[in-house]
């Protein structure tokens, strides 16, 4: 009976596995689709324009190609990956995500500031996906 409930426990594994891999697969395309949208958006002549309110200074962000980072907090994600200055200096850029009924949307952006992130991941309240 013992190696009955076993096989059937692995059999069980077998065939759910591969349809959580299918559904993690299609979220983090969806995912990802969303972020580079979003990013194409905020685009002016190929950088994304950020101004400091204290200071007045103007910054400019380059998208670059990099790894991607994906983390859920609660029912949302928040989306991680690299900008980099005119000196190339690379900068984090966290996208904060909810999903709606016509796919996600992004509701905050931090660049260059992982304070808020850490603060999050330091209390336990983000899961890493990817």
């Amino acid at each position: 009976m013992f190696r009955f409930l076993i096989s059937k426990f692995f059999a069980l594994i077998i065939t759910i596995s591969p349809v959580d891999a299918d559904e993690k697969t299609s979220l983090l395309s969806e995912l990802q689709v969303s972020m580079q949208r979003h990013i194409d958006s905020q685009l002016i002549n190929g950088a994304i324009h950020s101004l400091d309110l204290e200071t007045g200074e103007l910054s400019l962000f380059y998208p670059i190609e990099t790894h991607s980072m994906v983390m859920a907090i609660d029912d949302d994600f928040i989306l991680c990956t690299d900008l980099a200055t005119l000196d190339g200096t690379k900068v984090p850029l966290d996208l904060y995500v909810t999903r709606t009924d016509d796919g996600f949307r992004v509701y905050q952006t931090e660049i260059n500031n992982r304070e808020p992130l850490e603060q999050l991941v330091k209390a336990n309240r983000v899961e890493r996906i990817r």
